[in-house]
């Protein structure tokens, strides 16, 4: 993609000319919150999220319950206790 002709627009906003169409990468590809804005630290923002995204995946594919039925689930309780006591270990760290 970098081989195309491109210019930064702003910060974490590049523009890249592909014959007549224009594409417009944020932060390089990397996951972006767009409600958070690019402060100096916006890989924090971004822990939690991945953390339940991630931790909910793993939480499919390792076998869904019998006793959950179909349809729209909350977020297991115990992923997120799990996360909170992640982000704490790792934040008191710091």
């Amino acid at each position: 993609l970098h081989h195309q002709p491109h210019q930064r627009m702003k910060a974490h906003i590049e523009r890249f000319n592909i014959g007549k169409t224009h594409l417009f990468l944020l932060a390089k590809g990397s996951l972006l919150n767009l409600a958070a804005g690019a402060g100096p630290h916006g890989i924090d923002l971004f822990d939690h999220y991945t953390a339940v995204m991630l931790l909910g995946i793993a939480w499919m594919f390792d076998g869904i319950p019998d006793n959950i039925l179909p349809g729209l689930q909350l977020y297991p309780a115990h992923l997120e206790r799990e996360i909170a006591e992640l982000s704490i270990k790792t934040h008191s760290k710091s």
